[in-house]
């Protein structure tokens, strides 16, 4: 679930399932090299749940200069054998709504 402005397209809240994304974003990958790099993550486990912020940034390269950077919010779910992804929602950095600091 994108909440903000995204260079791949899309403005406010949206929710898709699996297909729907890759619907929603396969042109942008087919025209442009994207790299998501982990830069912090802060993760909140209470039994078999989990919280994960993780700060990104977008490059066109493995090393290239960051051109967007953000944070993944993910919800995860542990069913005693593996991790679960229940959702996803990120936001991009702007000007109006800078990256935080994460430890």
């Amino acid at each position: 679930m994108p909440s903000g402005n995204s260079p791949a397209g899309g403005t406010g809240r949206q929710v898709f399932d699996l297909d729907g994304y890759i619907e929603s974003r396969s042109s942008f990958f087919e025209k442009n090299d994207f790299y998501e790099i982990e830069t912090a993550r802060r993760t909140f486990v209470f039994g078999d749940k989990a919280q994960v912020l993780s700060a990104y940034e977008g490059r066109r390269t493995p090393d290239g200069p960051p051109f967007l950077r953000g944070i993944n919010g993910i919800l995860l779910y542990n069913d005693g054998r593996r991790w679960w992804v229940l959702s996803i929602a990120w936001d991009n950095e702007t000007p109006d709504n800078p990256l935080p600091r994460l430890p």
